[in-house]
């Protein structure tokens, strides 16, 4: 925090740009994967005129073979009791913006996190299988998740045994691109969080392909929820996402994007219990949202004043335990279907 000379500007500035075109150029498809459209070819050609490579220059520096493909994160904290960050920008990371990891009692408050919306793969706010966490008053706009929560097995780090993200508050803020996001890697589990009070997005022109987002395959999921969000327009990002498919709720629990799964036989089976929507409403929606629960079952969903705008109908809702469901004044109406594999 910059507590010498108040009210000035503290920029941490990790020039992405720059090193995102060489780890491009490095992988021989520099406009292909994270940037579908190529709409920032131009900044390369400007970053990157002799179309170097990460490997090159570490060769050059005589640095170590088989590193050089690492992207490395602009703030992360691996391990740590009692962060605090407040009252900065941060912006142009390499890879995720603000990553604490196995840490605990973590509080973030009124900080901007600024990237090129044209850049995949470069988060905002990540938590990682944290515990007592805090973040409120802040602005994101990044070309990938804005703020998310996940979890991972961390014994191949020397931690051992399975570590949950619990007990996770993000209130007060805005994402203006891209979602706020569980997933992708949830093979630690994730529990006691809760997003409200929030604006994704804007409502004159979409800035959204997506705004609240399950990225889910491994671990469990329990009692999340999500209140009192204002979406603004939902559809359409030229910049990056022109033809995904788009959904003001994308709730998957079979997303293959989780590459990492259980990392071991001790991992727990996938299972969802205790998610809450309430009091959410979007400006406008390109398509319809949709459901997905584990085979397991969702259990306890609950939907509540959940307006839509202007979708007419939802993809599906599938696997939600019927006996458990909650659904009162949601538009466009929304019926799920159960599933009869055993509960968790």
């Amino acid at each position: 925090e910059n507590t010498e000379v108040p009210g000035s500007d503290s920029i941490i500035d990790g020039v992405g740009w720059w090193w995102n075109c060489l780890y491009f150029s490095s992988h021989g498809v520099p406009w292909q994967s994270c940037i579908p459209n190529r709409a920032a070819a131009p900044y390369c050609k400007a970053f990157n005129p002799k179309n170097l490579t990460v490997e090159a220059i570490t060769a050059a520096s005589g640095g170590p073979a088989g590193k050089a493909a690492l992207r490395p994160k602009l703030i992360e904290f691996f391990n740590c009791t009692g962060v605090r960050m407040a009252d900065f920008t941060a912006q142009n990371a390499m890879c995720w913006t603000i990553h604490p990891v196995y840490s605990f009692n973590v509080t973030i408050q009124r900080l901007t996190v600024l990237g090129a919306r044209e850049i995949g793969g470069v988060s905002g706010i990540e938590h990682d299988s944290c515990v007592d966490c805090l973040v409120e008053d802040s602005h994101v706009d990044i070309g990938d998740d804005g703020i998310t929560v996940k979890s991972n097995n961390f014994s191949h780090w020397g931690v051992a045994g399975l570590t949950n993200s619990r007990n996770v508050t993000v209130r007060r803020s805005t994402v203006l691109s891209r979602n706020i996001c569980l997933g992708a890697s949830t093979s630690g589990g994730i529990s006691g969080v809760v997003f409200e009070d929030l604006v994704l997005g804007s409502r004159t022109a979409p800035t959204l392909p997506w705004a609240i987002k399950f990225k889910i395959s491994s671990g469990f999921i329990e009692d999340v929820a999500f209140r009192r969000i204002s979406i603004g327009q939902v559809g359409n990002t030229p910049w990056m996402y022109p033809d995904a498919k788009w959904s003001a709720l994308m709730i998957d629990f079979d997303d293959t994007h989780d590459s990492r799964g259980p990392a071991n036989s001790t991992s727990p089976q996938l299972w969802a219990r205790g998610v809450i929507f309430e009091d959410i409403s979007a400006v406008s929606e390109k398509a319809p949202s949709h459901i997905s629960g584990p085979d397991t079952c969702l259990q306890e969903l609950t939907l509540r004043n959940v307006t839509l705008g202007g979708s007419k109908h939802w993809l599906g809702c599938h696997n939600v335990d019927l006996s458990s469901l909650t659904v009162e004044n949601v538009s466009p109406p929304l019926e799920c279907t159960g599933c009869s594999s055993e509960q968790p």
